[in-house]
């Protein structure tokens, strides 16, 4: 998985610090899916300062591959 776009649903503080994290040392094509939440000034100011990128789109499907990775958010 390393340096693939990938996706983080971030509900709550723990999948926040995930995103981080795997900005910092797996890729740097990460995005926080809020699924529609809002989220506060400090969880955008700690995903904008590992270059996380935010999508506060609501999700309505997630699209899989065959072998179980996700290949679409909707």
């Amino acid at each position: 998985m390393r340096d693939r776009p990938l996706a983080v649903l971030t509900t709550d503080y723990f999948a926040i610090a995930k995103a981080v994290r795997l900005a910092s040392g797996f890729s740097s094509d990460v995005v926080a899916c809020t699924g529609g939440q809002p989220l506060d000034e400090a969880q955008r100011a700690m995903l904008a300062g590992a270059g996380v990128s935010i999508d506060e789109r609501g999700i309505s499907r997630v699209v899989q591959s065959c072998d179980g990775c996700v290949m679409e958010v909707r």
